[in-house]
């Protein structure tokens, strides 16, 4: 009787009446991008029981959260009383309070971010508790450069969260709690040159999340949770040269990932979960001079994996777990200058395994478990100049027999 009485006075106080006309069900999914902070302490504290089946067909968890707190103001509420008062409530009157304290945050976040900017180009709000931006907080700085959101707890960013800022060129969300990227979310960036957002949680990058970006040079996703790359992820990144995906969990990479890419020239995917890499799998990067395929799980490289990378200068296959080397598996690397495939589990290399190589200078075979290297392995090595083969098992009879085959004028160390 003592909770219903709570209930009932509840009601009354925030004007609740169970004859009001209900609002339809489309009205409500204006709740589903509301962040948590809004439900927790700006709607539970004025929501009464009867309240709670409004949000049951709009958000699973907000649901949740307000029945969790609900509980704890009323101790010993079951599940069965929470559905018996959820049959009406003032649904308007809620809405209403929750648009106009929207609009209330919005404007008290706009302001506080103006004051921090004053005249500076630059606004640093790293470490500042801050868990969601609203859509047009950053109104009227439109001479900001800079922004740095490090070290917050931002979950997600929604589209509009950055309007008005025209005339950013770096970007930091740096150390949050993203774990996806909406599409549009960095919509209006116009000018964005450099974008970090390295050390979340992103398991997914949707197609289209980087709309509008056209002018982005730097992009950094090191330390995510990444476990593949569809294709069109990366659409309409022109003019990106610089691509960071360290340490993630990646482990295939979809024929097209990065297609659209067309100037990127340093590609990081070190420190991955890679096995294999398919054929396409960089198609369309046709000016990329670096590729860095260090500590991953590769075992083999199939033939054509490498298609379509005619400038490629440098290939870095690092600590990986190759045991051998097909024929025509770097075929089309035409331009390669540096090959580095240190710290292998390499036991032979067979005849034209670098085949197509004709730009090839350096080649890296050191700590692998070479035993044997066949006639005929370095063959169409036309220019190269140093051959390392160090911490390897070839006898004294097996590096003779290669000095006396080796191309004219190659250096070779042991």
């Amino acid at each position: 009787m003592k909770k219903l009485m709570i209930i009932t006075l509840l009601m009354s106080t925030l004007g609740f009446s169970a004859s009001e006309e209900p609002v339809k069900k489309d009205d409500f999914k204006f709740f589903k991008n509301m962040p948590n902070d809004v439900i927790k302490y700006v709607i539970i504290p004025n929501l009464s029981v009867n309240d709670l089946a409004i949000f049951g067909a709009t958000s699973v968890r907000h649901y949740n959260l307000i029945q969790d707190e609900l509980k704890k103001r009323l101790p010993g509420l079951s599940d069965e009383k929470l559905v018996k008062f959820s049959k009406s409530s003032n649904k308007k009157h809620l809405l209403k309070f929750a648009k106009d304290e929207i609009a209330k945050r919005t404007q008290a976040q706009n302001k506080r971010f103006e004051e921090l900017a004053g005249n500076s180009t630059t606004l640093n709000l790293s470490n500042k508790n801050i868990t969601y931006i609203f859509p047009g907080a950053f109104k009227g700085l439109n001479n900001l450069k800079r922004l740095y959101l490090d070290i917050n707890k931002l979950t997600t960013i929604k589209p509009g969260a950055f309007e008005g800022l025209n005339n950013l060129v770096e970007l930091d969300i740096v150390d949050n709690k993203l774990t996806t990227i909406e599409p549009g979310a960095f919509k209006g960036l116009n000018n964005l040159a450099e974008l970090n957002i390295a050390m979340n949680k992103i398991t997914t990058i949707e197609p289209g999340a980087f709309e509008g970006l056209n002018n982005l040079r730097w992009l950094d996703l090191r330390n995510n949770k990444l476990t593949t790359i569809e294709p069109g992820a990366f659409e309409g990144l022109n003019n990106l040269g610089w691509l960071y995906l360290i340490k993630n969990k990646l482990t295939t990479i979809e024929p097209g990932a990065f297609e659209g890419l067309n100037n990127l020239g340093w590609l990081y995917l070190r420190n991955n979960k890679l096995t294999t890499i398919e054929p396409g799998a960089f198609k369309g990067l046709n000016n990329l001079k670096r590729l860095y395929l260090d500590y991953n799980e590769l075992t083999t490289i199939k033939p054509r994996a490498f298609e379509g990378l005619n400038n490629l200068k440098t290939l870095y296959l690092i600590k990986n777990k190759l045991t051998t080397i097909e024929p025509g598996a770097f075929k089309g690397l035409n331009n390669l200058a540096e090959l580095n495939i240190v710290d292998n589990k390499l036991t032979t290399i067979k005849p034209r395994a670098f085949e197509g190589l004709n730009n090839l200078k350096r080649l890296y075979l050191d700590y692998n478990e070479l035993t044997t290297i066949k006639p005929r392995a370095f063959e169409g090595l036309n220019n190269l100049g140093w051959l390392y083969l160090r911490n390897n098992q070839l006898t004294e009879e097996n590096k003779e027999q290669l000095r006396r085959q080796a191309l004219p004028g190659v250096i070779i160390e042991f």
